[in-house]
């Protein structure tokens, strides 16, 4: 059961947070009020300065400590209660505090939510018409022109590998059951309680090639299906979709993305030799944290400067170089009027923290879609589009996905 003293300080906590909320609350308004005298202007009455305001002290003390310390109580102990303490220290600290402030950015934004609440009338915030968008996109579009299929039509083998998530840390006889998401690790220790990697009975032990459990994949199994996919599949090209690391990524740092990206590379490299084409994508366990990637700065530039170095052997000088600025690229396959235009899929992760206070269109990945797209259609050429998300997926953002499907 729930231990008493423990609600019951849990309780005091939440009471005293309360009573201090309303206190600096109230204390800031009067003394703005008091302070700015807020002269009222023609087109920004006094409710929507008083709107501004009482946001704006909201998102104030949502970000200060005393509200964060409530917060990580209760997460804290519902975390505990299925897994390690060691986990949910460090997912509080890596994942819980930055989603918490995004997201009080997000909701707080007094710009956006005063006018939408009818207290000012600016900024005039007009929504995004898919509409709109598709009547200008395809203002220009010559006649369709169905291509006629002979008796041979042009086929092409491609072999889709995706979500690899190899574990080299998976550990042959290590527990199926363990007090973590991810088990079969070396550090894997067998539950003792109920823990939602429990998926059946009490577990078994970790075979060799994998477990249909709640584990990853060890590298070995990956090895041995590139094996099997050249020499028996013989596929005319890879595509590669991302998501190599494992599911524990509340241990991830650079070296583990970097590991995972550069062996598989290398493994094809060996096996499938320099005249095999591969088309490489991100996937969103590539951003780190998990699904993040900072569009706005340089931060997580080394993701796409390092993967360029290790792709760069399938991908032209000029993908290279889109590639390196907006995590896509564009080109044709070798000897066919095939194009093959893989999309980053970060800037359209409805998991990015990045993009919840401004879901819009990070580094003009839509624009530039558009531009290949109709020098592909003047051009006569057949189109492949690679993403790591379907666009019914709950983690494609549903606006980005609406006007990439007017695009496509």
């Amino acid at each position: 059961g729930i231990n008493a003293e423990y609600m019951g300080n849990y309780q005091g906590l939440m009471k005293q947070n309360l009573q201090v909320g309303v206190f600096v609350f109230l204390s800031l308004l009067t003394f703005t009020l008091q302070e700015n005298n807020l002269r009222v202007k023609e087109e920004e009455g006094l409710g929507c300065q008083m709107c501004h305001l009482a946001v704006d002290t909201l998102e104030k003390i949502f970000e200060g400590d005393l509200f964060v310390e409530t917060f990580e109580i209760i997460t804290d102990y519902g975390c505990t209660f299925f897994y390690s303490k060691y986990f949910c220290d460090v997912i509080e600290q890596n994942l819980v505090k930055p989603i918490l402030r995004h997201l009080t950015a997000r909701i707080f934004n007094s710009r956006v939510g005063c006018v939408k609440l009818g207290f000012c009338l600016f900024p005039i915030i007009v929504a995004d018409s898919d509409k709109d968008y598709e009547r200008r996109v395809l203002a220009d579009k010559p006649p369709v022109k169905r291509p006629k299929v002979g008796p041979k039509p042009e086929t092409y083998k491609i072999l889709v590998i995706a979500d690899t998530h190899v574990d080299y840390d998976y550990k042959e006889g290590s527990p199926t059951v363990c007090r973590l998401p991810v088990c079969c690790r070396n550090d894997s220790t067998q539950a003792s309680s109920l823990s939602f990697s429990q998926i059946d009975g009490e577990g078994e032990k970790a075979g060799k090639w994998g477990s249909v459990a709640a584990c990853d994949m060890p590298i070995e199994t990956f090895y041995n299906f590139i094996d099997h996919a050249v020499n028996v599949i013989k596929p005319d090209f890879f595509i590669w979709i991302g998501d190599n690391t494992g599911h524990n990524v509340w241990e991830h740092e650079k070296k583990n993305h970097l590991r995972s990206m550069e062996d598989i590379s290398n493994r094809i490299k060996q096996k499938y030799g320099k005249l095999g084409q591969m088309y490489p994508s991100l996937g969103n366990h590539e951003g780190l944290p998990c699904d993040n990637f900072d569009y706005s700065s340089d931060k997580h530039q080394w993701i796409l400067d390092n993967s360029t170095e290790y792709w760069k052997q399938w991908l032209t000088p000029e993908s290279q170089a889109t590639y390196r600025k907006i995590g896509s690229y564009s080109q044709l396959h070798p000897g066919t009027s095939l194009r093959i235009i893989v999309v980053n899929p970060l800037v359209a992760d409805t998991l990015n923290e990045f993009l919840w206070k401004n879901a819009t269109n990070p580094l003009n990945v839509l624009g530039w879609l558009e531009s290949e797209l109709s020098k592909s259609e003047k051009n006569g050429e057949s189109v492949l589009i690679i993403h790591h998300f379907p666009m019914n997926s709950f983690f494609f953002n549903k606006q980005w996905g609406c006007l990439l499907y007017t695009s496509d």
